[in-house]
């Protein structure tokens, strides 16, 4: 009920007194100094005021729970966003750790498979393709756009948070094509069992050190990667839940874990 509402009752209250008042004077025979008397116009007067009084309150109530209501449904859809927003940038850095771990992998294997071919002279079937490395980059880098994609989603509640992030996420993102593109072309050569190496078999060395060196490249830019999308969730969960919960998480946990490349020990080339 809003404030012109209570006008209106009043009014409606002063048309109805006045009606009543009227038809007892000149239908009824009534006179109009009864009405005029201390203890009527009191009553009169406290039941006109104790009806506006009701009307206020009523009005008050109906506005407290329509705030109510509103807040509600606001922290309902915060919670919403941030739950969107966790479970996508989860996924995404489960994404950017199977891709450091396939590799990891593969540069170990074509150490072992160089040992290998030290004792049998034979070539021992790679245990992951090429194509195995190409899908595992392809997924972490979906799971990054699906992030970004939800962030311009929310952008309107994540503000300049939102907008800060996805930058970040996007020159990672960026990096992290870059330095898988390095690691793909070097790593190619040892994947197919019907290509050779550069220098044959076993590997040397120094061809394993520079294996072991973009490989660790190429995981750094993943692991930053994986830090600008913790830094997201403390961000958003301050920014959408801080207010709701009356505190925040420290900001020095927006750094996330951090993680540093693997690298495997290379044997010296025999003198």
């Amino acid at each position: 009920m809003s404030g012109k509402t209570i006008y209106l009752a009043a009014g409606v209250l002063v048309v109805l007194l006045a009606g009543a008042v009227f038809a007892n004077v000149h239908l009824f025979g009534g006179y109009l100094s009864d009405w005029l008397m201390p203890e009527r116009t009191l009553s009169l007067f406290g039941f006109l005021g104790g009806a506006l009084l009701l009307a206020w309150q009523l009005e008050r109530q109906h506005r407290n729970a329509t705030r109510a209501k509103a807040e509600e449904a606001r922290n309902a859809l915060k919670l919403e966003i941030y739950k969107d927003i966790a479970a996508v940038s989860k996924r995404a850095s489960q994404g950017v750790l199977t891709l450091a771990s396939v590799t990891v992998e593969m540069v170990m294997d074509v150490e072992t498979r160089s040992s290998i071919f030290e004792e049998t002279q034979r070539v021992r079937r790679a245990s992951r393709s090429f194509g195995d490395l190409i899908n595992t980059q392809h997924s972490a880098a979906l799971g990054a756009g699906a992030v970004i994609a939800a962030i311009e989603k929310w952008e309107i509640a994540l503000g300049e948070v939102g907008s800060e992030v996805r930058k970040s996420l996007s020159d990672r993102l960026t990096a992290l094509r870059q330095a898988y593109s390095v690691f793909g072309d070097e790593m190619m050569l040892y994947t197919d069992i019907n290509v050779e190496p550069p220098n044959g078999w076993p590997v040397r060395g120094a061809e394993l050190a520079r294996l072991n060196k973009n490989s660790q490249a190429a995981q750094a830019s993943g692991f930053e990667l994986a830090a600008v999308l913790s830094r997201l969730r403390v961000a958003t969960q301050n920014r959408l839940l801080g207010e709701l919960f009356a505190t925040e998480v420290s900001e020095r946990r927006a750094d996330g874990l951090v993680i540093r490349p693997y690298a495997i020990n290379i044997p010296e080339d025999p003198q």
